[in-house]
C-alpha cells in the first residue's frame, strides 16, 4: 500500500507541470477569445509546452520520480509521450492555418520574429523526433548529442514564441508564471548537464579485473577511487563512462551482476553486442570508469512478503536476475526460486556453472530452455512458451513474485502466458531492456 501510495504522489505531480503553461491563457484576467477551434488550436500549443517541460523531467534520472516505477519504464513512457507532442505541435499551427490561411506570410523568413521562433520550435522537435527514430543506425554518442542539443534549442524558442506573441501573457504576473516555468526547466537543465557529472567527475572507479562468461559477455569488477559509498538493491544497474568525462554524455546502462551484500567493489556483466561493448575485453587494467547509479526498480528486495519467486530471462537479461539470485544465496535465504532460462546454445548460457552450482546452495530450480540442445540433453528445449510455463511453473500463489527479463518478443509472450495462468498483472515485473 505504501509503494502503491508513492506511485499516486508521483504521478501527480506531472500533471500539474503540464498543467502550468495552461494557467496563463485559462486563468483570469482571459484576452477575448476567437472561437472554440482558435481557442482549441492555442490551449493545444500551451498543452504541447507543458508536455515538453516533463519530457525533461522524466529524462532527468529523477531518483524520486523514478523510484517506484523504475527508470527503464519512466523512459519507455518519455518515448511514447513524444509522439503525443508531436500532435499537438503540429495540430496547433495547421488548426490556425485552416481557420486564417494568411497565416501562413508569418511564416516566410522576413516574418514576425516571434512566429519564426515557433517554426523553428517545431523544426527542432521534428529532428528530436528524427534522432530518436534513428538512434540505431547511429553512434550512441552522436546520438545523445543530436537528441539533446536540439531539445533545449527547441525550449528556447518556444519561450521566444510565447512571449513574443505576447497576446496571452500581457498581464505581469502571467509573464512571472511562464518565466518562473522555464527557469525552472533552466536551473534543472544546469544540474543535470553540469552540477550532476562534476559530482560524479569526482567520484572515480578503477577496472581491477575482467573475466570471459559463456554467451560473448564479460565480467568487469569495478573498485572505487573515492569514500562516497555506493549502496544498491540487486537487480538494479547504473551507467558507465569509460574513457571519457561525465561531461561527454556517452555513457551506457549495464546492469549490476554483484550481489547487494558486496562491499568495496561492483561487478558489471556485458554481452558484446556494439562498438562499446567489444572494445570492454581489451581495456587495460586500472582503466578509468564513472558510474552513475544505481537506478531500477527490478528488485526482490521490493517484495520481502513473498513466499518464492519465479525468474523468467532471455540471453543477457540473466544479469539483474544473477544479482538477485546471489543476494539470496548471500542471506542464506530458503525461500523456493524457480529460474527459467532460455538462450540460443548452452555455450550462450552466461553464468551455467555457477547457476548448476548454486542450485544445491539455496532452494533454486533451474529450467534452461535451449533453441539447439546438445545431443542427447535431457530439458526444455525451443523457446519459453505459455504452453512451457504452463507445464512448468509451481503451484500459483498470491504470494509469489514474478521476474521477466530479456528480448521484448519473449517478454510480451511470457507476460501473456503468465495472465493466462491467472497470475494477477501486480504479481508481474518486467525490466525493459532497449531504453530508447
Amino acid at each position: 500500500m505504501e509503494r502503491r501510495l508513492h506511485k499516486l504522489l508521483r504521478i501527480s505531480l506531472l500533471p500539474a507541470v503540464i498543467v502550468l503553461p495552461l494557467c496563463v491563457m485559462l486563468l483570469p484576467p482571459r484576452q477575448p477569445g476567437s472561437g472554440f477551434w482558435w481557442d482549441t488550436a492555442i490551449a493545444l500549443g500551451f498543452s504541447a509546452t507543458g508536455l515538453l517541460l516533463v519530457m525533461f523531467v522524466l529524462s532527468a534520472r529523477s531518483r524520486f520520480i523514478s523510484r517506484p516505477f523504475g527508470i527503464d519504464l519512466i523512459y519507455y513512457f518519455h518515448r511514447q509521450l513524444s509522439f503525443v507532442i508531436i500532435a499537438l505541435v503540429l495540430a496547433h499551427p495547421l488548426i490556425l492555418i485552416l481557420l486564417e490561411p494568411l497565416l501562413t506570410a508569418y511564416l516566410k523568413p522576413d516574418g514576425p520574429f516571434a512566429m519564426q521562433a515557433g517554426l523553428a520550435a517545431l523544426i527542432g522537435l521534428l529532428l528530436l523526433v528524427a534522432a530518436a527514430l534513428l538512434h540505431r543506425y547511429l553512434r550512441y554518442e552522436i546520438w545523445r548529442r543530436s537528441h539533446a542539443l536540439p531539445a533545449v534549442f527547441c525550449m528556447f524558442a518556444v519561450l521566444v514564441h510565447i512571449l513574443g506573441v505576447n497576446y496571452y501573457v500581457a498581464p505581469l504576473w502571467k509573464k512571472s508564471l511562464i518565466l518562473g516555468v522555464f527557469a525552472g526547466w533552466a536551473i534543472l537543465l544546469i544540474v543535470v548537464r553540469l552540477i550532476h557529472p562534476w559530482r560524479l567527475s569526482k567520484q572515480p572507479w578503477q577496472l581491477i579485473d575482467i573475466t570471459a562468461e559463456r554467451g560473448r559477455a564479460w565480467t568487469l569488477t569495478l573498485v572505487p577511487q573515492h569514500t562516497v559509498p555506493f549502496q544498491f538493491q540487486a537487480g538494479q544497474f547504473a551507467w558507465l563512462t569509460i574513457r571519457a568525462s561525465p561531461f561527454a554524455m556517452c555513457e551506457h546502462p549495464f546492469s549490476i551482476a554483484s550481489a547487494a551484500t558486496e562491499t568495496g567493489q561492483l561487478r558489471f556483466t556485458i554481452k558484446e553486442l556494439g562498438d562499446c561493448t567489444r572494445q570492454l575485453k581489451t581495456l587495460p587494467m586500472g582503466e578509468t570508469f564513472y558510474v552513475d547509479g544505481p537506478y531500477g526498480a527490478f528488485c526482490a528486495e521490493h517484495f520481502p512478503a513473498a513466499d518464492a519467486f519465479v525468474f523468467i530471462v532471455g540471453g543477457i537479461g540473466i544479469v539483474p536476475v544473477m544479482s538477485m539470485l546471489r543476494t539470496l544465496q548471500a542471506k542464506q535465504d530458503r525461500r523456493p526460486v524457480t529460474l527459467f532460462y532460455g538462450a540460443h546454445s548452452l555455450d550462450m548460457l552466461t553464468f551455467y556453472e555457477e547457476l548448476t552450482a548454486m542450485a544445491s546452495d539455496i532452494n533454486l530450480t533451474l529450467h534452461f530452455v535451449l533453441q539447439v540442445p546438445p545431443t542427447g540433453r535431457q530439458g526444455e528445449s525451443g523457446c519459453i512458451t505459455p504452453t512451457l510455463l504452463a507445464d512448468n511453473l509451481p503451484p500459483v500463489s498470491a504470494q509469489t513474485e514474478y521476474f521477466i527479463c530479456g528480448p521484448p518478443p519473449m517478454m510480451k509472450l511470457v507476460e501473456s502466458g503468465l495472465r493466462q495462468q491467472g497470475i494477477h498483472y501486480a504479481q508481474i515485473h518486467a525490466e525493459i531492456f532497449n531504453l530508447l
